[in-house]
């Protein structure tokens, strides 16, 4: 990815550095592509309130899980990305593959797991067949033994986040673990 640019002036060529895509504009996408989930988000939201199938949870998060890893190995970037015109590339600037987009996704796996083995524990209380209010299902959730591991979880997200901040190329830890950078296209 890096270019050559030829200094008409002295006849020289010099390499012109990517620009590195900071916590912000990728902050931007994440909402972005938060927003292209919101049917699913609803889908899962009536599940828990009426349909009650556990199933429909396993497949909405796994349609959720395979996004950014399919996105991002396939088309260097997911939809949130594309529209803020930035990309994920490898340490030579090429596109990254599989293996690679699966090791960037670890903190988002850990996440998910955590939320969907949550879910399954709140399936399973005695008083949720009959909870027919988001406070009942909040309240059961509450009940459930994994509070701490999600305030861990939410831990890791901010450890990513200041990762970015802090680095002189804005590579978060799962950019470090793969081998990748996030940058301007």
């Amino acid at each position: 990815m890096q270019e050559q640019i030829l200094d008409n002036e002295l006849g020289l060529t010099q390499t012109a550095e990517p620009v590195w895509a900071g916590f912000w504009i990728r902050l931007g996408a994440a909402v972005i592509d938060g927003l292209i989930f919101l049917p699913l988000m609803a889908l899962s939201f009536y599940n828990l309130m009426s349909i009650k199938e556990f199933s429909i949870q396993i497949g909405i998060s796994l349609v959720m899980m395979i996004y950014k890893p399919f996105f991002e190995a396939q088309y260097g970037a997911t939809l949130g990305k594309m529209v803020v015109k930035i990309k994920v590339v490898n340490s030579s600037f090429g596109a990254i593959n599989m293996q690679q987009a699966i090791t960037r996704y670890w903190p988002w796996l850990i996440s998910s797991v955590i939320s969907l083995f949550g879910t399954y524990l709140v399936f399973q209380e005695s008083g949720f067949a009959s909870a027919d209010s988001f406070l009942e299902i909040g309240a059961l959730r509450q009940q459930t033994s994994l509070q701490f591991i999600n305030y861990i979880s939410s831990i890791l997200f901010i450890a990513l986040g200041i990762s970015i901040a802090v680095n002189t190329k804005k590579r978060g830890i799962h950019d470090l673990t793969a081998g990748t950078y996030c940058i301007y296209k």
